[in-house]
């Protein structure tokens, strides 16, 4: 029983067996069939129709877009400086004005009646003061009357008395004075004249016994190089020798070598000679040169020391000769002022006794003219005390009536810088009180945008950045400018965009130029250029895409189907949707822009859409 239940099994085994090979058989085909299918199909799909875009150079922006508010540089609103009834209103909205120009003229009636009376209470104290004035004069008259006949007297007595002992003293000053430089003179012609003979005797004794061995061994010298140059002169003659011996036998062995009796090296060998010895005869006649120019300097010299000892004995002859003349007037000078000199002191006591007498009379008189003076010099300063009283007095009156005139005058509202008129509140005929708004003025030359940037973006802002500024319209013009200002703090409140609450940073754009279109209180739009890149590689940003950490773009290959390229992203411009291929693509590069239904995958044959 247990056999025929193990065969069975058996069986049973070997069916399922060729079931399951029979099945893995069929598996193997019908996929091998599927596959061949889906190549056959993707080998027949037809082309996907895709957009094609030109790579480009672009221009690319990051930005910040705010709005914000014109007004004019300098802007502001002139108020009244004081209560007052407007009487002129000189200026009109859109007039162009300069600074100082007067603009609004107010009038107040109490302080001009004020004025006139301070007006009137002047003139009568400037009468007083001018008839003071004359007093001083007189009495300043007889104060001088009286100086000018003191000063006679004093002038008088120095005269007679102090001047002349004066000039005495003079006089003998200068002539100690003289008589100390003559006698200088004597000891420097008794010096010149010592040494005047000193050099004679000198050039008596250098020609007698100092020149004579030196002119003798410049003699031995010259014949000395007399010798040497007639030796070198027979060096030259035994070298002119040589080198025609030489020359002889270099021929000789020239015409040898020809015939071919001797080595060509030996001929070699006596051409070298005929150098050697042509360089000995160049030599030797060179020295014959020098020698010849050392003995012409030998002879040259011998004649200059010869000449030398000639010329210095009479030379120093003439000297003594003249110092000695020299010496003699020098002499009677000195005689002669010592004589003018002994004559003035013994006239010395006559004149002081003469003096002595005129100063007992000048005495009298000078005591008589000083009181005089001091009589008109008390008059003067009484009178003087009263015109300085009388000055303060109307210096008071006038800081009063300048005090009224500033106020008459702030009451005259000019302009504080050049600039244009933007709006005018005051009318003629008004009541105003003080700080009442008369009038709006700003500087036409200079346009700025007023702005509130949130603190964000604040903090990507900078002085000097470039701004666009936009006016929004039917016909929407842009002007360009940069940022002047930029707050240190936040503010609260509202901002230009319409929020509020929010902390805002306020910052000014100025326009680079005055466009002449913009007017103050409009709203604009501001576009304030964080980041911009010029004349760059760019694409729409539609054609890139990504794959995990992979950047790329699809491109056609020359087989028609779509690849992926990749690049390198750089400035991307939200506001004209493109962005900075750094690498990766070049100008005039065609990419692919998938379509949104059917994704790309490489390898898919693509069309371009016309």
């Amino acid at each position: 029983m247990a056999t025929i239940t193990e065969k069975s099994s058996k069986k049973k085994l070997k069916s399922g067996l060729r079931w399951l090979t029979l099945s893995a058989v069929l598996a193997v085909a019908s996929a091998g069939g599927w596959f061949v299918y889906s190549l056959t199909l993707k080998s027949s799909k037809e082309a996907i129709e895709v957009r094609a875009i030109e790579v480009k150079k672009d221009t690319l922006e990051r930005k910040l877009t705010e709005s914000g508010t014109v007004e004019l540089g300098g802007q502001q609103t002139l108020k009244s400086p004081a209560d007052g009834i407007v009487t002129g209103v000189l200026v009109e909205v859109g007039d162009r004005v300069s600074a100082g120009q007067t603009l609004v003229i107010l009038r107040d009636p109490e302080r001009e009646t004020v004025l006139r009376n301070h007006q009137l209470e002047m003139q009568e104290k400037e009468l007083a003061l001018a008839t003071k004035r004359q007093q001083v004069a007189e009495a300043s008259r007889k104060v001088a009357i009286a100086e000018e006949k003191l000063q006679a007297i004093a002038n008088r007595y120095r005269a007679d008395s102090s001047a002349k002992l004066r000039e005495r003293e003079l006089q003998i000053q200068q002539k100690e004075l003289d008589l100390a430089e003559k006698r200088q003179q004597l000891l420097e012609v008794q010096a010149a004249l010592a040494s005047a003979e000193s050099k004679l005797q000198n050039r008596i004794d250098r020609q007698g016994a100092g020149y004579q061995p030196g002119l003798r061994q410049q003699q031995l010298q010259i014949e000395q190089e007399e010798l040497g140059l007639e030796n070198l002169r027979l060096n030259v003659v035994e070298a002119e020798e040589d080198l025609a011996s030489a020359k002889r036998e270099l021929e000789e062995d020239e015409e040898l070598f020809k015939r071919g009796f001797i080595p060509e090296n030996e001929v070699e060998g006596q051409q070298r000679q005929v150098r050697a010895a042509t360089s000995r005869l160049r030599e030797a006649r060179l020295a014959v040169s020098n020698a010849s120019i050392s003995l012409d300097k030998s002879r040259l010299q011998l004649q200059t020391i010869e000449q030398d000892i000639q010329d210095g004995i009479v030379v120093a002859a003439d000297e003594v000769a003249a110092a000695s003349v020299e010496l003699r007037s020098a002499e009677l000078a000195v005689k002669t002022a010592n004589i003018e000199l002994n004559s003035l002191r013994l006239g010395t006591p006559e004149l002081e006794e003469e003096i002595q007498n005129n100063a007992l009379q000048a005495q009298s008189e000078l005591r008589q003219a000083s009181d005089e003076v001091r009589e008109a010099a008390s008059t003067l300063q009484a009178a003087r005390d009263e015109v300085r009283n009388a000055f303060i007095d109307i210096e008071k009156h006038q800081l009063a009536r300048q005090k009224i005139e500033q106020e008459i005058q702030e009451s005259i509202v000019t302009a504080p810088s050049e600039g244009v008129i933007l709006d005018v509140q005051a009318k003629k005929g008004a009541v105003v009180k003080l700080s009442d708004a008369l009038l709006t003025q700003g500087n036409a030359a200079i346009e700025l945008v007023n702005l509130q940037i949130s603190t964000l973006n604040a903090a990507k802002v900078r002085r000097g950045q470039l701004a666009r500024i936009i006016l929004i319209g039917s016909d929407e013009k842009s002007f360009i400018g940069q940022v002047e200002e930029l707050s240190l703090l936040a503010g609260s409140g509202g901002s230009n965009n319409g929020d509020s609450g929010e902390a805002t940073v306020a910052a000014t754009v100025r326009l680079d130029a005055p466009t002449g279109v913009l007017i103050p209180g409009i709203q604009v739009s501001v576009d304030i250029i964080l980041e911009q890149r010029q004349d760059v590689v760019a694409v729409n940003t539609e054609a890139i895409a990504r794959s995990g950490s992979e950047t790329f773009v699809w491109v056609r290959d020359e087989a028609g189907k779509a690849q992926k390229s990749p690049v390198t992203l750089g400035l991307e411009d939200f506001t004209t949707a493109t962005v900075e291929i750094s690498s990766g693509l070049e100008p005039g590069d065609e990419v692919l822009l998938p379509p949104i239904d059917e994704p790309l995958e490489e390898g898919t044959p693509v069309s371009i859409a016309e």
